[in-house]
């Protein structure tokens, strides 16, 4: 479930930042041998800051621009578990953990700020993974 992946995912990203290693391309795990990091265009690079379904396509939004690659979103999710920490927000977003800059109040849910400026929503049966995700980073900027 996103629950899971989320937290696995927060676990291995707090894990690897207790060693000062941030940086995905510095992981042992070899970023060449995941399918769906081979997919992206070169010149957008690697850093994910979110990814987007849309239909049978992935929108993979970088801090160098975005690219729309074919792919399943749920694998897509899973394989970036591996490299980074992630929130499954929405049926159609995920985002990086280290992306998010502010959550802003929308409707009795969020809405959520990354650091390329895009604004992704958060769904009704993802609240309570950006609820907890607060609880685990008290210095985030909310908006009420």
């Amino acid at each position: 479930s996103g629950d899971v992946l989320f937290f696995e995912g927060h676990l291995k990203e707090r894990q690897l930042n207790q060693n000062n290693e941030t940086d995905p391309e510095a992981r042992d795990i070899n970023l060449d041998a995941l399918s769906f990091l081979k997919k992206i265009k070169p010149d957008v690079g690697r850093n994910i800051l979110a990814l987007e379904a849309q239909e049978h396509y992935v929108k993979v939004y970088t801090d160098r621009g975005d690219d729309l690659v074919l792919y399943r979103m749920g694998d897509a999710v899973q394989e970036l578990s591996q490299v980074q920490a992630g929130l499954r927000v929405h049926r159609s977003y995920w985002v990086a953990e280290r992306a998010v800059t502010e959550i802003l109040p929308a409707k009795n849910t969020y809405r959520l700020k990354l650091s390329n400026g895009l604004e992704v929503p958060v769904s009704n049966s993802y609240k309570k993974v950006v609820e907890q995700y607060l609880v685990l980073t008290p210095n985030m900027s909310v908006k009420i």
